[in-house]
């Protein structure tokens, strides 16, 4: 069950790449580096429920595991959400401007997201 939401955030990761084919090379090599160190991470999710299940700081690292795959979702959830406010026609010339700062808040984001999974994977 731990594992859930990593394969749920996993999805949607590949959901994204999916749709969002147009994305700037970096943030689309980000969030496919931020789909790579999930789905790894899994791996390790599963082992971890059945072998050390009481130790703390194993269930500490699978709550921040979870955490970081709760928020990936989030942000894709904001962005798709952003995105389709722009869907017709009429909102599509004002939308894009707005759309290069879409794209900088979610490689920002991205980004902060590969930094914990480092310090997680440090951990």
């Amino acid at each position: 069950m731990a594992d859930a939401f990593v394969s749920f955030a996993v999805q949607k990761l590949g959901d994204f790449l999916i749709q969002e084919i147009n994305l700037r090379l970096s943030l689309r090599e980000d969030v496919q580096w931020l789909r790579n160190e999930l789905l790894f991470m899994q791996s390790f999710l599963k082992d971890a429920q059945l072998k050390h299940y009481g130790d703390h700081r194993v269930q500490q690292w699978m709550f921040e595991i979870n955490s970081v795959a709760n928020d990936a979702v989030a942000i894709l959830e904001t962005y798709s959400f952003e995105a389709g406010k722009c869907a017709s026609r009429l909102k599509a010339c004002a939308c894009i401007c707005g759309k290069q700062k879409k794209f900088y808040n979610v490689a920002k984001e991205i980004h902060s997201l590969k930094q914990r999974i480092m310090d997680i994977s440090r951990k």
